[in-house]
């Protein structure tokens, strides 16, 4: 018999009770929804006294103005001992973010995950897949706990919300509404969280420009994309002198891209696509139809995400990871 929420949410506590060193974990190439649910547990769970540690590989620098964005690590010693782990929002074992030879124990990990489908690891989790985002569920689960929602608190986790629905743009529950509400009367900074999503400095807007004048359209497929190739970083980067914010955001894909991409015409599927290293692409994808399981077609290459916004990184060129995606619109449209 499956269990309630009320049900898995004593058990979460009971381990976290239990448990005096946490590390939480997101998935690979963190968006806004894994971030801020870490850094929303990882304030609840220092108020408790309990020593926490909080890894990502890359965390965006977009999401610098969030309350212990410092406190996240890019590495872990390496005997350092955990009594369990919290990983969210990673939707697939594949995507997980783990410090390099971090010995798991599944009996230790709790999996918390709103994707349809998700893949996860550990002999304790909740999915809810008819949440906005993981944020909404650690809200609720603090709620369960009966914990005080600090303004950073609430800023870190409507801050998850609101990128995981595209700035509010795909909010269809009531409940999402009321949480969004409840967040910003318990102090959650809208202006903040809007301002760091849709600003960009002038090196992301001559990136920009680069998108927008190759953007391709293959009507027979109702699929529009374009691309940043390796070479336009060096490029624009020379105009720079601020080396240091060319080089965060050659590794930091500014999701204001794949977003606006998608706000171009009446396409089905929308693809952006990144080339990291000569041999290394970063995919993103968007639609504004249900048409096309985007995470499906992203589960392919070892990436994730939803039905209407997913990613994946594959080796190879950019031809190559257009054909890719041209190839699975074509057997989506055979059905």
């Amino acid at each position: 018999m499956k269990k309630s929420q009320k049900e898995i949410f004593k058990e979460i506590k009971k381990e976290i009770d239990k448990a005096k060193r946490i590390l939480l974990l997101t998935h690979r190439a963190p968006d806004g929804d894994g971030i801020g649910a870490v850094l929303a547990l990882y304030d609840y769970l220092k108020k408790r006294k309990k020593k926490v540690f909080v890894f990502s590989n890359n965390p965006p620098y977009y999401l610098s103005f969030l309350k212990n964005y410092s406190q996240i690590k890019k590495s872990i010693p390496p005997k350092e001992k955990f009594d369990l782990i919290l990983a969210l929002d990673y939707a697939d074992d594949r995507r997980i973010d783990l410090p390099p030879n971090l010995n798991i124990k599944k009996e230790k990990i709790i999996s918390i995950d709103h994707h349809l489908d998700a893949k996860i690891i550990g002999d304790l989790s909740f999915v809810d897949s008819k949440a906005s985002s993981v944020c909404e569920i650690i809200y609720d689960f603090l709620k369960f706990l009966k914990a005080k929602i600090t303004i950073e608190m609430a800023n870190a986790l409507l801050t998850g919300i609101f990128t995981d629905t595209v700035g509010f743009e795909r909010v269809f529950s009531r409940k999402t509404k009321k949480i969004i509400v409840e967040l910003l009367s318990k102090g959650a900074e809208i202006e903040k969280i809007v301002n760091s999503y849709y600003n960009i400095s002038l090196f992301q807007a001559k990136l920009l420009e680069k998108i927008l004048s190759r953007i391709k359209e293959e009507e027979d497929l109702k699929l529009i994309y374009s691309w940043l190739s390796f070479s336009d970083f060096s490029e624009i980067k020379k105009e720079f002198k601020n080396k240091k914010e060319s080089s965060e955001l050659f590794l930091q894909e500014p999701p204001i891209f794949p977003d606006f991409l998608a706000r171009i015409g009446s396409a089905d599927v929308y693809l952006f696509l990144i080339q990291l290293k000569k041999d290394k692409i970063k995919a993103s994808l968007r639609s504004r139809t249900k048409k096309i399981n985007l995470a499906k077609i992203a589960e392919k290459k070892g990436g994730g995400g939803h039905k209407e916004a997913a990613g994946f990184f594959m080796k190879g060129s950019l031809k190559e990871a257009i054909d890719f995606v041209k190839e699975e619109i074509k057997k989506v449209q055979k059905k």
